[in-house]
């Protein structure tokens, strides 16, 4: 029997191997193109939570495992734990096996970016972020990368994430909740926050906001940011309207596919949204983008 050889990658390596420019390419492939991605299948047992994260595409069949365990963290582990697998649609045979928290990073971040994009951001001087976790992070790597803001400013509840997040971003600094909403150009919000952090009515005018919170019951948004943003961008319409009430109270919400492909559009009022619960589109983008790359890597 033929020995079937794949990679395999931990997340230091995919730090190391990931441009979110080019992981942006190929996310909107995989959006333009004949992709799909049923709703994940999930399974919750002794307070642990447990899915699976299929997608097909492009030549490719896709799976992330996931799973989030509240007891972890009192033992020193990761609260959310994941692995992800490419494999060749035609053959069945596995190409990629790989750590998804440093996958989960990317992929969330340049998805963020591919929806800027289609909301037509051009520039950006203040970079607000409201959670200074694992989520806030890459979102700092990937919109640094893109649009060199002048200024970031982070607000978290706990100080010791702050202090953290400041090590790695100098240049960052900490701030309120009230003046990280009030000055911010982009403001990324990656909480766990059952109450909405965002508050309309303190965001200038045109401001730009990117909610990567968990879904229900989490809840990022209020009412006001509703009313003066009147579409919300999603990074998938079956999943935002399943999995999370901040989706609701738009006059209009829209997929980033279907924008991508120029058959629906996202005309907000005095500010923009997007919302992102996560979707295995996202996940098969960034395991075809590693597998890509390591094979030219090889033989170029």
């Amino acid at each position: 029997m033929k020995d079937i050889f794949y990679y395999t990658l931990l997340d230091n390596q995919i730090d190391q191997l990931v441009d979110p420019l080019e992981l942006m390419h190929t996310i909107k492939q995989v959006l333009i193109q004949d992709t799909e991605a049923p709703l994940r299948s999930s399974i919750e047992r002794h307070g642990s939570w447990y899915a699976a994260m299929v997608a097909g595409g492009l030549g490719y069949f896709s799976t992330k495992l996931v799973g989030v365990y509240p007891e972890n963290p009192k033992r020193g582990l990761p609260l959310v734990r994941a692995v992800l697998a490419l494999f060749d649609a035609i053959t069945g045979d596995p190409l990629l096996l790989a750590e998804a928290g440093a996958a989960t990073g990317w992929r969330t971040a340049a998805g963020t970016l591919v929806a800027l994009e289609a909301l037509s951001v051009s520039e950006i001087n203040t970079l607000g972020l409201i959670g200074a976790g694992f989520q806030a992070r890459y979102h700092a790597r990937a919109i640094m990368k893109l649009y060199h803001p002048k200024r970031i400013l982070v607000y978290d509840m706990d100080r010791e994430k702050v202090s953290s997040f400041l090590e790695e971003f100098p240049m960052a600094s900490e701030s309120s909740l009230d003046r990280v909403l009030k000055d911010s150009d982009l403001l990324v919000t990656a909480t766990t926050s059952i109450e909405p952090v965002v508050k309309g009515d303190l965001l200038r005018k045109n401001t730009v906001v990117a909610s990567i919170g968990a879904p229900r019951p989490v809840r990022e948004l209020d009412e006001a940011v509703k009313r003066r943003a009147s579409c919300l961008l999603v990074d998938t319409l079956v999943g935002a309207l399943a999995e999370t009430d901040d989706a609701k109270g738009f006059k209009k919400v829209v997929d980033l596919r279907m924008v991508l492909r120029n058959e629906d559009r996202c005309t907000p009022g005095d500010v923009k949204v997007y919302k992102s619960v996560g979707t295995a589109l996202f996940d098969h983008a960034i395991a075809i983008y590693l597998y890509e790359k390591l094979e030219k890597s090889m033989y170029f």
